[in-house]
C-alpha cells in the first residue's frame, strides 16, 4: 500500500513538473493578446485599443537600442511575455520573483513583471530602484538571445555575469540615462565604497563594458572571449577616470 501511494505521489509530483515545464516553453495560451512588430512578438494581457499603439511606440524604442549592437540580427524575433501581476510574474520566474525580467536560454523566452504601456514604465516588486523604462528592460533581455545566438548555448553559459549583463546594459542605457545614479555610482568605485547590491552591479559592469568597447577600442568578440581580470579592469578603469579633482567634485555633489 505504501508503495503504492508513494509511485502515486512521484506521479502527481512529475505531472506537475511537466505542466509547468509545459507552462514556462508553451505560456503563448495564458496570454490573450499578441502583437508582432518589427523583432519582437509580444503577449500581453490588456485589450484596450490605445495600448496596441502605445506597445509599437515602445518597441520602436527598444528596436533603435538593438540596432547600435553589433550582434542585431534582423531576422532574430523575441518572445516576450508581460504579466499583469507580480503573482503571474512570480510563477514564471519563482527564483527571481524581485526582479524586473528574465530570460530562459535555449527556449529564449523573455517573461516580465507588470508594466504600464502608457509612460513605458515597468514595476518591480520591491521598494528601492523598482522603476526601469520597459523599452530599455526589452532591450536588455533581447540581448541575451542575441548573445546566445552568437556565442552558442555552452559558451553563452560559461561567459562570466559582468560580461552578459554588462554588454546588455551597454545596450540597453541610451545616453548613461541609467536608473542607477551615475554620479552616485562613479563615486563608490573611485572611493572604494562599492555597495553589495545588484543595482550596484549591473552599473558596475555596464562602465567596465563601456570602458573595454569605447576607450579601449576593444572588438566585441575578443570581449566575449578574453579572460580579463576584473579586478586589473577595475584598476585600470580608476587610473582613467577616478583623478582627485573629479573624485572630489563628483563627492562634493553628494
Amino acid at each position: 500500500m505504501r508503495k503504492k501511494q508513494l509511485k502515486l505521489t512521484f506521479k502527481g509530483i512529475l505531472t506537475l513538473g511537466l505542466l509547468y515545464a509545459f507552462a514556462i516553453i508553451f505560456p503563448q495560451f495564458l496570454f490573450a493578446n499578441k502583437l508582432e512588430y518589427k523583432n519582437f512578438i509580444v503577449y500581453y494581457h490588456s485589450s484596450e485599443k490605445n495600448n496596441i499603439e502605445q506597445l509599437k511606440a515602445i518597441l520602436e524604442k527598444s528596436y533603435l537600442l538593438l540596432r547600435k549592437s553589433e550582434l542585431y540580427d534582423n531576422k532574430h524575433k523575441q518572445k516576450i511575455f508581460i504579466c499583469n501581476s507580480y503573482f503571474e510574474f512570480g510563477f514564471f520566474a519563482p527564483t527571481v520573483k524581485k526582479a524586473f525580467a528574465v530570460h530562459y536560454p535555449i527556449i529564449q523566452n523573455a517573461f516580465f513583471t507588470k508594466s504600464s504601456f502608457q509612460d513605458n514604465r515597468i514595476i518591480r516588486n520591491g521598494k528601492n530602484l523598482n522603476k526601469r523604462t520597459l523599452s530599455s528592460v526589452i532591450a536588455h533581455e533581447t540581448i541575451h538571445s542575441l548573445i546566445e545566438n552568437r556565442l552558442g548555448f555552452l559558451d553563452y553559459k560559461r561567459l562570466p555575469v559582468w560580461k552578459n549583463e554588462g554588454y546588455c546594459e551597454f545596450i540597453a542605457v541610451k545616453n548613461n540615462e541609467s536608473y542607477y545614479d551615475n554620479q552616485k555610482g562613479l563615486n563608490e568605485i573611485c572611493n572604494n565604497k562599492e555597495p553589495n547590491t545588484p543595482f550596484f552591479k549591473y552599473f558596475k559592469y555596464r562602465i567596465f563594458t563601456e570602458f573595454l568597447l569605447n576607450s579601449k577600442k576593444i572588438s566585441i568578440d575578443i570581449f566575449f572571449k578574453e579572460d580579463f581580470d576584473l579586478k586589473e579592469l577595475k584598476k585600470n578603469y580608476k587610473n582613467q577616470n577616478c583623478t582627485q579633482q573629479r573624485i572630489t567634485k563628483i563627492a562634493s555633489l553628494e
